[in-house]
């Protein structure tokens, strides 16, 4: 057998621990040295649901987003944007970023609409019903996002 594998996008993550943010100059070094299509930086973003269950104020240094926007010529990745206050993302969106990794929202309502439905339906069995609240919790945090991320209606 004989495969070819075609890299088309490659995607760097900066993020080495909480509080090691990415130094701007090196980001564009890396971005040049590499020649990556997206880059992800460091700049107080964090995976996980902790900062969303707990309530943490949460807090991204927009300066330093905006410097790394200004001279890394890649669009920039947030990963770990989970819980991040509307006002927050929308400056990130106009420092530059085009990739907003929310996947800890969209588990977090997922598995709460499934434990308030198995609640209340201890004996269901049936894959569509015990799914179907789960879904429409999924599909109301992206209704919401699409609206803070500025997507609405900008489909091709």
């Amino acid at each position: 057998m004989h495969v070819v594998v075609r890299v088309t996008a490659v995607e760097f993550v900066a993020v080495e621990s909480l509080f090691n943010f990415t130094d701007p100059e090196e980001a564009l070094g890396f971005v040049k040295e590499t020649k990556i299509n997206v880059f992800a930086p460091s700049v107080g973003n964090y995976h996980g649901v902790a900062k969303i269950v707990d309530k943490k104020i949460l807090k991204l240094d927009l300066k330093r987003l905006a410097k790394i926007g200004k001279i890394v010529p890649v669009p920039l990745a947030l990963h770990g944007a989970s819980g991040f206050p509307a006002g927050q993302i929308k400056s990130a969106i106009k420092a530059g970023v085009r990739v907003i990794n929310i996947d800890s929202e969209l588990r977090l309502s997922f598995a709460q609409a499934e434990r308030t439905f198995f609640e209340m339906n201890i004996n269901e069995y049936d894959p569509r019903k015990i799914l179907q609240p789960a879904i429409l919790a999924m599909q109301k945090v992206v209704e919401k996002k699409i609206i803070v991320f500025g997507s609405l209606n900008k489909a091709r």
